[in-house]
């Protein structure tokens, strides 16, 4: 009898866990923006010792506006003494997935902090952080388009939307994402 129990908690618990992760799933599936390929539309330059280049209002730059939607690309290879490029062409997009960057303000030289004790914990796309500090946390959301091309070196375009506070930092909306890329990037 003890076994029976025990057997059929263990397949009470399986079954449970599949509705809930297949559940999680399609909900997580459905957000995601309807990207298949990107044409990039001119030669981007990565300067020697860079593997990112920052797009924000349609622009190439070396950093990025903050409290606006931004993309970069990403090479795989770093080559700290010679410039690389990516010529234009489409790139497929192999992979979509949900990003979440966290950042920890750091306080002036002539604050002091009291005390910093946190915790967190990552299940693939879903992020619980809970902690005790005087430092406010703010965070990115945003998505990693990961590419396959005629230039295997471009790994994947990343775009994020505006930084904030946990509860109210959201995902970029594909409108946004497009308005940062201008003309450089299309996403279709």
């Amino acid at each position: 009898m003890i076994i029976l129990r025990h057997n059929l908690f263990k397949l009470t618990f399986a079954a449970m866990g599949s509705v809930f992760l297949a559940g999680c799933s399609d909900v997580y599936q459905q957000n995601l923006p309807p990207v298949k390929q990107i044409q990039i539309q001119q030669t981007v330059e990565f300067e020697p010792g860079y593997t990112r280049v920052f797009i924000q209002q349609g622009k190439i730059k070396r950093g990025f506006d903050h409290y606006d939607t931004n993309c970069n690309l990403e090479i795989r290879r770093k080559d700290s003494e010679n410039a690389q490029t990516i010529e234009p062409g489409t790139y497929l997009v192999t992979g979509i997935r949900e990003t979440l960057e966290h950042v920890v303000s750091t306080f002036p030289k002539s604050e002091t902090q009291i005390a910093g004790i946190g915790i967190g914990l990552n299940f693939g796309n879903f992020s619980i952080a809970s902690g005790i500090s005087n430092s406010p946390s703010y965070i990115y959301r945003g998505y990693h388009f990961n590419l396959s091309g005629a230039d295997n070196n471009l790994m994947r375009l990343s775009c994020r939307g505006v930084y904030d506070t946990p509860a109210n930092a959201e995902l970029p909306a594909l409108k946004d994402m497009r308005q940062a890329l201008g003309d450089i990037v299309i996403l279709q």
